[in-house]
This record gives C-alpha cells, sequence and structure tokens, in this order.
C-alpha cells in the first residue's frame, strides 16, 4: 500500500520540501509529520524527520491522506487512513492504520457494531485495549425543537468504543442515547437538513480510568462505568469557574484540539478558538483542573510572537525534556510554521515549515524511536542462594534485583535483564484485563532454569501507587498469556517483590497491573424499533440496543407473548448491540435485553431491559401532511410529510379534484419533503398530494381531504363557489384533545341524512358509523371514544353527495 524506505539522498519529487530550525535546548525527539491536505504536485506522506533535521523513514500514501500520525504507547505507529470524508463537518471515516518503527504495515483497526471509526484521534492503550470513536447520523424531528427545523432532519451523533486487545466491543457510548433533542441547546445551523453535532476532537484515558473527550467548543468526562457525563468544561454545558482569567475567556480557552493530562495532574490543550474573526490567536494552554470544586486554573499559556489562525487541526504535545510542541494545524495557506517547540519560559527551541504554505499536517509529535530500551545487564555463572542487582556499567541502574531460590542446568549459565519504558506488544490475560503501566521487564535464562524472587525499584522505575501493583509475567515476549504472580509491596525499601519460575523461554516477560474501574452490570436501553412500531414483514428487522458501561456479552429474547414463554430467539452469549430478525407477516413481537459484564473474578448479570413492541405488518403509506382543510401560499415552503414501513424511493405527486397535474419529486423514503410551492401555481381549495412507492406505485398515501393553495392574500378562490354548492355552513368539533367523547356542531342550509364515520390516518374505519336525519339550521351530535388510543384521527361526515373531513386529537 506504498512506498517505505530509509532515506536516501534522493526524495521522491513530490515529497513535501520543509525547512528545520532547531537548537540545543529542543528536545532530541523524532519529528512526527503528515501531508493532510490536497495539493497539488505534492504527494501524501507521513514521515519521521530524526534529530539532524533528515527524513528518517517516510511511507507513501497512494489514495487520501492521513491524520494522527504518532507513536503509541507500546512503541508501534498509527495513523488514520481517510476512507471517505464528511460533506456535514469536518475529517472523515477511516481505517486506523498500525505499523512498526519500519514502517511496514502490522495491522487494521476500525469501529465494530456497524459504525465507520472517525479520523481525528485513536488511543492504543498499555493493556492493549483502543479508545477510538465515530459520527453517526440519525432522523430527527425538530420541527418543534429548533426554528425552521426539518421534521426530517439527519443529526449527527458521537459514538465512542473501547475494544480490547482481541478486538471485542467492551464499552459504547452515543451521545443521543444520552441527550434529549427537546432539552439540547441547539446551534445556529440546527435548521439544515443534516446538523452536525459532537464534532469529535480527541479521546483521551484519564488517570482515573475514565474518559476524556473534546470538540472545538467543550471537554466532557465520561464514566466507563455507567456511560453518563460526570462533567462539562467550557461551551454552553460549562460546570468550571476559572482562576486567572475572565470567566468569558476561560470557557473559549478549553475546548479540545488535543487535551490530555500530564505528568504532573495538569491538562494540556490546543487552543484555537475563536474560530473566526480579526482577534482570533492560536494558543497552547496548560491548566490545574479541580474536579470537585470545579474550577480551572490556567497555569501557562503560549501564542505566537505573531498572529496566527489556525483554526483547524493541530495539537499541543510535552516532550520529553519538559518542552511543548504545538502543531498549528491549518491557517487557509498562510504562511506559518507547521510545529513550533518551546520551553517552559515560552522561547522557541525548534520549528518546521513546510515550503507550500497549503501543505498542513494534522498534528506534530516529537517521539524518541526504538524499542524503549533503558537500561540492560548480563550477569554470568548464577549461583543458588545469590542476589543479584542489574546495573549497566557503574552508574545505569535497571531497579532490579533477583534472588535465585532454585537453579536448574549447567554451568557457564548467563541471565540477562532489561527494562523498557514501553508497553507490552500483544498482551492477554485470563480472566478481566488489568490496566498496565506503560512499561515492561524482560529476563532472558541462558543454559539454565530458575526459580526466583525479582524485586523491582519502585523509584527507579517510577512506579506510582505501588500498593495496587500487581506483577504479572509469561514465558515469551508478544505471545502467550500474562498470569498474575504473588506480589508483595515493601515501603521501606521501595521494592515490589513476586516470585517466578523459567523454565522453558526466550525471553520471560513481567508488566506491571492495577485493578481497572469496579465493574457494575447495567440493564440497556432498547433503540429501535420505537416501541409500538409497525415493520415491514417483508424486510428484515433491525433490532438494536444501548448498552450503559461495561459489558462483555448480552442475551436477547423475542417472543409473540408478552409473558416470553412463545420464545422465537434466545440468543445469548451475544456480542453485537444489534440483531437482524426475520418476523413472520401479521404478528405481534416483544423484545428484551440484559447485559453480562466481567469482573475480576465473575460474570455480573443485568436486570432484563424495558420491554419493547412492534409489529409484522404488510406494506403501508400514510399521509400526515397536508390532510385537509391546510391552506398553503405559493411561493413559501411547506413540508409533505408521511409514514411509512418501505425502504424504496417514493414519488410526490400533486392532484387537483383528485385529477393528476404533476410530479413534485422522487425521494428517498424519509417521512418528509421540503416542497416550495411555485409562484405560478393555480390557487384552489381542492388540492391532495400522494406519495407513491416507486416500485410498486399502487401502493400510496393520499391526502384524506383536500387542502388549499392560495395568493399572497390567503384567498384561495373558493369562498363563493363554497356559499353556493356547499350544504354545509359551518362544522366544529370539541373538545381539543378529546377525551372519552367528542362532540360535532355543525349547520346545514337543508335537511339531509348525515352518517359519521372515525378513520384512522390512514383511512381505516375505527368505529361503528353513525347515521341519522340532521335538519335545516344548527345540529349536534356526540360520538363515544373511549376506545381510541392517543393520536390524531379524521372524522368523516357523508351529507348525502357531500363528504367532509375534520382532523381531531384524543388524549
Amino acid at each position: 500500500m506504498g512506498l517505505v524506505q530509509e532515506l536516501s539522498a534522493q526524495l521522491p519529487e513530490n515529497f513535501p520540501g520543509y525547512s528545520v530550525v532547531s537548537n540545543e535546548n529542543a528536545d532530541e525527539g523524532y519529528t512526527f509529520l503528515s501531508v493532510s491536505t490536497e495539493v497539488e504536485g505534492v504527494g501524501f506522506y507521513v514521515f519521521i524527520i530524526d534529530t539532524a533535521g533528515e527524513v528518517y523513514k517516510y511511507r507513501e500514501l497512494n489514495h487520501d491522506y492521513a491524520y494522527d500520525f504518532k507513536m503509541q504507547p507500546n512503541g508501534q505507529l498509527s495513523y488514520a487512513q481517510f476512507t471517505s470524508h464528511h460533506t456535514y463537518t469536518g475529517g472523515g471515516n477511516c481505517v486506523h492504520m498500525i505499523m512498526d518503527q519500519e514502517m511496514n504495515l502490522m495491522d487494521s483497526i476500525g469501529l465494530q457494531n456497524g459504525y465507520f471509526a472517525e479520523a481525528h484521534d485513536f488511543q492504543i492503550l498499555p493493556n492493549g485495549h483502543i479508545l477510538m470513536f465515530g459520527y453517526y447520523l440519525t432522523q430527527m424531528d425538530l420541527s418543534d425543537v429548533v426554528d425552521g427545523g426539518y421534521p426530517d432532519a439527519q443529526v449527527s451523533g458521537g459514538i465512542i468504543q473501547e475494544l480490547d486487545a482481541e478486538g471485542n466491543v467492551i464499552f459504547q457510548w452515543r451521545s443521543w442515547d444520552h441527550y434529549n433533542p427537546e432539552t439540547f441547546i441547539w446551534g445556529a445551523r440546527s435548521n439544515l437538513q443534516v446538523v452536525s453535532t459532537f464534532h469529535l476532537n480527541d479521546i483521551n484515558l484519564d488517570t482515573d480510568g475514565n474518559i476524556i473527550f473534546a470538540t472545538p467548543t467543550w471537554t466532557k468526562k465520561l464514566s466507563r462505568q455507567t456511560g453518563e457525563i460526570m462533567w462539562h468544561l467550557g461551551g454552553d454545558e460549562n460546570e468550571f469557574s476559572f482562576i486567572g482569567i475572565d470567566s468569558t475567556d476561560g470557557v473559549g480557552m478549553v475546548a479540545g484540539h488535543m487535551f490530555y493530562r500530564l505528568d504532573n495532574g495538569h491538562v494540556l490543550l490546543y487552543d484555537n478558538s475563536p474560530r473566526g474573526g480579526a482577534d482570533a490567536n492560536s494558543k497552547a494552554n496548560e491548566f490545574i483542573l479541580d474536579e470537585v470544586n470545579k474550577t480551572a486554573e490556567l497555569v501557562w499559556t503560549y501564542a505566537y510572537p505573531t498572529q496566527i489562525k489556525g483554526w483547524h487541526r493541530g495539537n499541543a504535545f510535552r516532550t520529553n525534556n519538559g518542552n511543548t510542541l504545538i502543531g498549528w494545524g491549518g491557517a487557509n495557506g498562510a504562511q506559518i510554521p507547521t510545529c513550533t517547540e518551546v520551553d517552559p519560559d515560552g522561547n522557541i527551541t525548534y520549528e518546521v515549515y513546510f515550503e507550500n504554505p497549503d501543505v498542513e499536517s494534522y498534528r506534530a509529535f516529537k517521539f524518541p524511536m526504538g524499542d524503549g530500551l533503558i537500561a540492560e545487564q548480563t550477569e554470568i555463572d548464577l549461583a543458588q542462594g545469590n542476589t543479584y542487582s542489574f546495573l549497566q556499567g557503574d552508574t545505569l541502574d535497571t531497579g532490579i534485583q533477583v534472588k535465585v531460590n532454585v537453579l536448574g542446568g549447567i554451568g557457564y549459565n548467563e541471565f540477562t535483564v532489561a527494562a523498557y519504558d514501553k508497553a507490552p506488544i500483544k498482551p492477554a490475560f485470563a480472566g478481566k484485563d488489568p490496566m498496565l503501566l506503560p512499561q515492561r521487564i524482560t529476563m532472558f535464562p541462558d543454559w539454565m532454569s530458575i526459580e526466583g524472587t525479582a524485586s523491582f525499584d519502585v523509584n527507579i522505575l517510577q512506579i506510582n501507587n505501588p500498593e495496587q501493583i500487581t506483577v504479572y509475567a509469561r514465558n515469551f515476549e508478544e505471545q502467550g498469556v500474562f498470569e498474575p504472580l504473588t506480589t508483595s509491596y515493601n515501603f521501606v525499601t521501595g521494592k515490589l517483590s513476586a516470585n517466578f519460575t523459567i523454565t522453558d523461554s526466550d525471553k520471560f516477560e513481567f508488566v506491571f497491573g492495577y485493578p481497572d474501574l469496579t465493574v457494575f452490570a447495567l440493564k440497556p436501553w432498547l433503540e429501535t424499533p420505537i416501541n409500538g412500531s409497525r415493520m415491514n414483514e417483508n424486510e428484515t428487522i433491525k433490532l438494536e440496543w444501548a448498552p450503559n458501561g461495561f459489558f462483555k456479552y448480552f442475551t436477547l429474547q423475542v417472543a409473540t407473548d408478552e409473558s416470553f414463554s412463545n420464545l422465537v430467539v434466545d440468543e445469548s452469549n451475544y456480542s453485537p448491540t444489534f440483531y437482524n430478525f426475520s418476523c413472520e407477516p401479521q404478528n405481534d413481537y416483544y423484545w428484551r435485553v440484559k447485559t453480562f459484564s466481567e469482573a475480576s473474578d465473575q460474570i455480573l448479570e443485568s436486570e432484563w431491559s424495558e420491554v419493547g413492541h412492534f409489529q409484522s405488518t404488510g406494506e403501508f403509506i400514510e399521509m400526515l401532511a397536508p390532510l385537509g382543510g391546510e391552506k398553503w401560499q405559493y411561493g413559501l415552503d411547506y413540508f409533505i410529510r408521511w409514514n411509512d414501513n418501505i425502504s424504496d424511493e417514493v414519488i410526490i405527486e400533486l392532484y387537483n379534484e383528485h385529477t393528476y397535474l404533476a410530479t413534485l419529486d422522487t425521494v428517498e423514503s424519509d417521512g418528509a419533503y421540503l416542497w416550495s410551492i411555485p409562484t405560478n401555481t393555480e390557487i384552489g381549495c381542492k388540492y391532495t398530494i400522494q406519495v407513491k412507492d416507486l416500485a410498486t406505485q399502487t401502493l400510496l398515501g393520499e391526502s384524506p381531504a383536500f387542502f388549499s393553495i392560495t395568493d399572497t392574500t390567503g384567498n384561495d378562490g373558493c369562498s363563493d363557489y363554497i356559499a353556493e354548492t356547499s350544504n354545509l355552513n359551518k362544522l366544529t368539533v370539541y373538545p381539543v384533545p378529546a377525551h372519552d367523547q367528542l362532540t360535532i356542531n355543525f349547520t346545514l342550509k337543508s335537511s339531509a341524512n348525515t352518517v359519521f364515520e372515525v378513520l384512522s390516518i390512514q383511512g381505516s374505519k375505527l368505529l361503528k358509523p353513525i347515521s341519522k336525519e340532521s335538519s335545516v339550521g344548527s345540529n349536534q351530535t356526540t360520538l363515544s371514544i373511549g376506545s381510541l388510543s392517543t393520536g390524531v384521527y379524521l372524522m368523516k361526515i357523508d351529507i348525502e353527495n357531500e363528504t367532509v373531513y375534520q382532523k381531531f386529537i384524543v388524549n
């Protein structure tokens, strides 16, 4: 999938030109950059610049550019390879590519459960788990919650997943499972047909085991145990007060392009808000967060000596020597550094410029290359009963001692110990995975077997909270299962100790684990189908649910009775969060789900979810608007609305007195169509709309009564006609809404036989018709409607040769 090589004297002609300025105070790491724009004459690359400013390694990408090129805690490299770009927001769908340090492709990873990963961020945790996110579009009726909102708006949401080292989803969070559209604070562009919300930029695991994630306007903390949002920082829901800066300015300084926790407990982020305006100036900010008292104290900030309006992309990254590397993202072709490194006093120590200002790198990082070896030492001729301290030279201490309890083999043995500041590759555990520190130890016995006690100096190895640590070991590097060792901590000597046995090993590998968050088994929420839905019996039905907190698998039951005695689906140990169900015709179905979560020593079981109900029916299309009686003015926009259970496109047609006039459009059957009524449309009061299945045009829904098209004065040209020809002068139906009974008041010009029928919106007869002789003048009829459920209905009144429809509501 492209070219990988060490730099020779000749780079490809389409390689981006760049320059480097550096001084002696710059961090010694290698710089990770990418070409994250489409520029004529420039290829798509991810590449690494060495400490001398030369290209160390590169990979050319054939078909599109990449985001988020970096090194993961285990020493592997990753980048987000675009597969498509979003049209409603920045970024796009991607596959996260995993490489070794020679830039050989090792793996590719994406979201599970039918979702696509998004390119902005991706994290491999030290224990091999993966955090990533994506977007999904869900249809919402925003006509009642947003001024000018679409009834069929496609609203984006964010989805976050955590995968274990084997690629199984163990945590999933979707924004619209936790936010109510009616109380959500909608932005200025929420009256568009496609509405962008939750534009996620980054995701990180915080030191307490919960997730921090952010957008260009806010940062939030998410509980992995329950899926609840723990706090809101910045944006409309901000809960924090600010120290050292004005509160209004503070809210705008905590939006998260690369918001993450530093080793000192502070948080660092790249602030490129506000995104517009003459005064916009990008900067890096460091805050102290008090998550109990909800305060944010600005303790360090850096803005470039001249204004940089890097309004999209970018990051701030703390290097190993305490400097801060800032990737400035993009500034619409302005000549800015692609990245700048500064010391704690704000002095520039390092910069990279692209020669072509249209070339942008999504982010910039600095990492030391190599396997992370800190120290390595070999002892020879080990003897049983002795204790060995592994020192590299006179001063470099591995932090490891080994006491030989039992020694097997022949003489002339060797024993090599090495300490690394990288997490293990391919970690696996029996039972629930612990969290791991990003480091590992290897021991290599040559010509010997050994039973011993390993002691680890927590100060040299920088092991925090050693009381919580368990030492794990496996027989071979990069393969096998880590087993927990009996571990003790001596706070006097500052050493962790664990007994081990090596009988057959290439390199025995140790890691340091600590417990993950306490696991609960919380019942899931049923998502689709919506309760009471009428589903197409000829199509596969997707049952979908939302987990809360951790999960390992689910049990799903579908039955034809509410007591679940007649099961048609009984799936256990089921991992996805959806199920494709094929139903029988004309049936009622009930379904429920429960969660099973893996704790440290047991599998926990939740309660059942609430019971969902749906019906399998034949195909239908029912009109929701216009239903009759509406007055729509030409020159304005109105929504034609319908409900259906078909997947075909639909044809929308206009009729006058049931005579075809025009085809308005052929569209996806999403339940709404915005009709801009042409100004040359003839006014009139006997219009109807038909919505037809494109494949089966006999399947249709039609306005059950006439609506009007008027001019700008509201005239439909029909008032005189009605007065002369209609027997009905006046009609009212009350109360609104009705409950147990409905009263109809009407006035006739002449006596006539009248028939009253109650219909569903789609025209089905619901109650027995009532026929009576009505006299000239005022008349009244009362109907019992106590058997009707909440909803909208039609009253059909036949007055000899005339039919009138009137909508009413039951509550």
